[in-house]
């Protein structure tokens, strides 16, 4: 399954994931605190972890959902309901 992705399609989702109004204040929150740290080293620092942490997230739900998925025998129909809410979003 993890052999059929594409870079289109990896690309594709990551711009509609990027396109989230949660994260945008997840964003100045973390804008906000970086910019209080006095400290350069500091504030790098905390926006890797912040950057790194947001990544691991996503890659272990990412994970966790295609095995769950893929266990369960619901990838065809897993398949279409994603193409369904594609065309309408």
């Amino acid at each position: 399954m993890v052999s059929s992705l594409t870079l289109g399609a990896v690309v594709s989702a990551a711009f509609v994931d990027a396109i989230n109004p949660c994260a945008f204040a997840v964003l100045i929150i973390l804008l906000t605190t970086i910019s209080m740290c006095h400290n350069r080293r500091k504030a790098l620092y905390a926006g890797l972890a912040f950057s790194f942490s947001i990544y691991l997230a996503y890659f272990l739900m990412g994970v966790g959902l295609l095995c769950a998925i893929s266990a369960g025998g619901f990838t065809r129909i897993f398949y279409l309901v994603v193409a369904i809410l594609a065309i309408f979003i």
